[in-house]
């Protein structure tokens, strides 16, 4: 045992200088403290921001502590040299690289993606807030070092979509130019060139380098980490073993993804070990180091992937729920479509071997949905190159890709089915098999070498294949991304390409000072937030509650709109006629964002109480004067008719939210106050009542006769506590022209829990019953009671219909005419009606997701449709 320790530690060759060594291994206690520190205050969520200094500082002294204590040499095995030609070519495909990941960069692919947007603004508050620096984001389940490096970068570029991506085509860039040098360390210069350009211009390599989320980041690691590992093998430096493992410490905490590069990194290190101890003093060029020497490299490998990894790994260890919890949210054993998991694995794994050359991904921002992730000459390379990897397992080498393509498959074959082929988890496999397309191109080329060909031959061979073949390929990457693939419609809509129209719109409304209403699936949307952040105030249209927008009517008011709800559209045609509306198109031409801008007139057009006016006290006849007034406050002291006259005041009456209003009337002779067509007041001088008001629209008339003095109408409206607010006038925004704005909708009481037990939590004038509820009103389980008129055109035989996701019944006349007892597209039925006004009543339960409740009818003659808001009235 003794003579093992001493030929271990004799293998390390110090440095001769006592004071050297003393201050190396000074260096590496300073390191070990520092990161023990680190550890400490990381396991303290509330001091993690002093975990980071101590971690880095760590990392930094572990390697400088390294070349203080060992000196490097060069290895006695050299490469091939850098010819000026191989330069010049390298030099060439990095300039292809870089065009094919920077050139319109702003605009190609166009849009912002959630995660890009959720990666913005966790970098914005990483700039804003000095105390937020967690080791892992737990809402976003990722450890922050992306996120940080996003940071530096939006502190020199800016904080846009475009910063974002340009960190991930740099780690695309970088990608290309360490392929090089595998591929130099495994067959020569010319292979290394070879894989360069295949990852240069390779769709899907540049589809997520011009993607801002972080899996570039993994074959970036593995390549990155094997070329270090490759290095290791032939210099034997322990410098280069302790920089492949901090570059794989460091790679566990950029994607959460790579994980499946852990058991990639133990067998191919298994395998080696097992390759030394059989062949223990393998010639050159190989070098495989003694068995020692490969021991210690890997002790120190181990070391500097452990201070790399070591908060992660212990927030891992503390915190399992969170950072396993996305793994369990996407894996196929708990999510899945198919029910039988055999099948299911099955057919994922199909899915993905196929990807490579017969139909790949179909999500838009992975890939031109369904088309191969490879192009055909790199997919015949590929299988080619695959088959001889094969034959070759027995070698380091190969036995690494072979092992990198099956786990990194694995990515994708083991998560939710129907999203497969995913060629997001399983990035990592492209490593793997544009190392098995240049390996094909490699031994094609070793046998041009071989053959019996004139140098002439032989050079006009060569030149016909790399311009052909090698013009082909990147014509054909490069038209298939910059000119289908962007211009894609499901890209375009993948990319939220109308959310992101609608922050620019939602900008240039903010700008000119416009009020912002949106529609529920661009208002408040994540990529919004992180486009133009200075928009926190704008308001929601959901469905039933729409028009018009209860503004003063002091500035204009922009509304956009998206292609599920075209309702608000028309119903801003017909209360704005005069209203600017623009419709803005996918690359495909189809209408992706309605914006329409009302301007102050418009709004204020709307607004108003109607004054009538008849000569006496009577309301008999046409009345002599008829005019409209933006309040209810009128000086009869100076009347536009003269005394004695009868008034009627009427006005539609918007309570903002449900509950008890105290509505005090002013009159200088009697009056009576009239609200939803029945008396609530009668008297003169001040009168006051409170009422229960549903949300929504009211009628509201006065009668007055004639006296000198104001005539005038105030109110208490509720607070959020069930108080009543300080008295004021009702604002303009309360109050609407009954010719332009008429009471329309049923009245819906809204309960908690399952059985309409009083009293209602709210009561809402709800417009029609044609919505998704996207956003529900109550927690589930909760039931509405929505009752009224409805207004039946003609006689005859009429059905009612529902598609309904819940539970409802409808009564017409008090008879039941539809009974939903389970989720239901379309259940009818029929009852013979007169023409004219009838009561109507409906009953829902929601108690399941993705609620939603259509109420449409068919008239005598056959004409199916949703039962339109003039059809209702909420009050007999």
């Amino acid at each position: 045992m003794t003579h093992l320790a001493a030929r271990f530690i004799s293998a390390i060759e110090l440095r001769s200088d006592r004071r050297l060594r003393l201050f190396g291994f000074g260096l590496i206690l300073f390191a070990s403290a520092a990161c023990v520190m680190g550890l400490i205050a990381f396991s303290k969520e509330t001091n993690a921001l002093h975990g980071w200094v101590p971690y880095l500082i760590s990392t930094v002294l572990l390697m400088v502590a390294a070349y203080i204590l060992i000196p490097y040499k060069k290895s006695g095995v050299q490469l091939q040299p850098l010819s000026p030609n191989v330069l010049l070519i390298g030099f060439l495909i990095l300039v292809l690289a870089a065009f094919m990941r920077f050139f319109r960069l702003d605009s190609a692919p166009f849009g912002t993606w959630n995660d890009e947007a959720y990666i913005g603004m966790i970098a914005r508050n990483i700039l804003a807030n000095p105390d937020y620096r967690p080791i892992y984001v737990g809402e976003y389940d990722h450890p922050l070092h992306f996120f940080a490096l996003v940071a530096l970068a939006f502190k020199f570029f800016g904080d846009t979509t475009t910063t974002i991506r340009l960190v991930t085509s740099l780690f695309g860039l970088a990608t290309v130019a360490v392929s090089f040098f595998v591929g130099r360390e495994t067959l020569g210069n010319r292979f290394g060139l070879l894989f360069a350009f295949f990852f240069a211009i390779s769709r899907w390599h540049v589809t997520f380098s011009r993607f801002g989320v972080y899996t570039i980041t993994m074959p970036f690691f593995e390549i990155l980490i094997f070329w270090l590992l490759l290095r290791a093998r032939r210099t034997h430096q322990i410098h280069d073993f302790m920089w492949a493992g901090m570059a794989f410490g460091f790679s566990l905490n950029f994607y959460i993804g790579i994980r499946l590069f852990v058991p990639v990194m133990l067998l191919y290190i298994a395998f080696w070990l097992i390759a030394t101890l059989r062949h223990p003093a393998a010639p050159a060029p190989t070098s495989t180091p003694s068995w020692s020497t490969l021991l210690i490299g890997l002790v120190a490998l181990a070391l500097a992937a452990w201070f790399a990894v070591a908060p992660i790994a212990q927030f891992a260890l503390t915190h399992s729920n969170i950072f396993w919890s996305r793994a369990g949210q996407v894996s196929i054993f708990s999510n899945r479509d198919q029910s039988d998991l055999p099948t299911a694995l099955y057919s994922n794994t199909l899915k993905h071997l196929l990807m490579f050359n017969y139909q790949g991904d179909a999500n838009g921002r992975h890939n031109l949905s369904g088309e191969p992730m490879l192009d055909p000459v790199m997919g015949i390379l590929f299988v080619i190159g695959f088959v001889l990897a094969c034959t070759r397992i027995r070698q380091p080498t190969y036995f690494f890709f072979l092992m990198l393509f099956a786990f990194n498959l694995l990515g994708g074959i083991l998560s939710v089915d129907f999203e497969a082929p995913q060629s997001n988890r399983a990035l990592g496999s492209i490593s793997a098999a544009l190392f098995f397309a240049a390996l094909s191109a490699e031994t094609l080329w070793q046998s041009l070498d071989k053959a019996r060909l004139t140098s002439t031959t032989r050079r006009l061979i060569l030149t016909i294949a790399t311009l052909g073949i090698g013009g082909f390929i990147i014509y054909y990457n490069a038209s298939t991304y910059f000119v289908q693939q962007v211009n894609n419609e499901r890209t375009w809509n993948e990319f939220n390409g109308t959310q992101t129209l609608t922050a620019q719109r939602m900008l240039e409304a903010n700008q000119t000072g416009n009020t912002i209403y949106a529609s529920i699936y661009l208002n408040n949307h994540e990529v919004i937030r992180f486009l133009d952040p200075q928009i926190t105030d704008s308001q929601t249209i959901i469905a039933p509650i729409g028009l018009p927008v209860r503004e003063p009517g002091d500035k204009s008011v922009s509304i956009f709109v998206d292609q599920e709800n075209t309702w608000i559209i028309d119903e801003a045609k017909r209360l704005y006629p005069n209203a600017q509306f623009r419709v803005d198109t996918t690359p495909g031409g189809n209408p992706a964002l309605y914006s329409v801008l009302i301007s102050p007139q418009d709004i204020q057009r709307l607004q108003g109480v109607t004054f009538r006016y008849w000569m006496d006290d009577s309301l008999q006849g046409e009345p002599v004067l008829t005019q409209d007034e933006k309040t209810i406050q009128a000086d009869w002291s100076k009347p536009p008719v003269d005394p004695p006259f009868m008034a009627q005041l009427e006005t539609t009456l918007y309570a903002p939210q449900s509950g008890d209003y105290e509505l005090i009337l002013r009159t200088p002779a009697a009056a009576s106050l009239w609200l939803d067509e029945q008396p609530i007041l009668n008297g003169s001088g001040k009168q006051h009542i409170t009422r229960r008001l549903a949300q929504g629209d009211h009628v509201l008339r006065i009668e007055a006769k004639s006296g000198d003095g104001l005539i005038d109408i105030e109110w208490r409206v509720p607070n959020a506590d069930g108080t009543l607010s300080g008295l004021t006038s009702i604002p303009a925004s309360s109050l609407y022209l009954p010719s332009l704005v008429p009471v329309r909708g049923l009245l819906g009481n809204y309960y908690n829990g399952d059985s309409w037990s009083e009293p209602p939590a709210f009561s809402r004038i709800d417009p029609f019953l044609d919505a998704y509820i996207h956003l529900t009103p109550l927690n589930r389980p909760y039931t509405v009671d929505w009752s009224g008129q409805i207004e039946i055109p003609v006689q005859g035989d009429w059905a009612f219909g529902l598609r309904i996701n819940g539970q409802a019944q409808v009564f017409v006349d008090e008879k039941l005419v539809v009974n939903a007892v389970e989720p239901s597209e379309d259940i009818e039925g029929t009852i013979t009606l007169t023409a004219g006004h009838h009561p109507i009543h409906i009953r829902f339960l929601d108690y399941l997701g993705n609620s939603r409740i259509h109420l449409y009818w068919i008239s005598p003659d056959g004409q199916k449709g949703i039962i339109p808001t003039d059809a209702l009235r909420p009050y007999p």
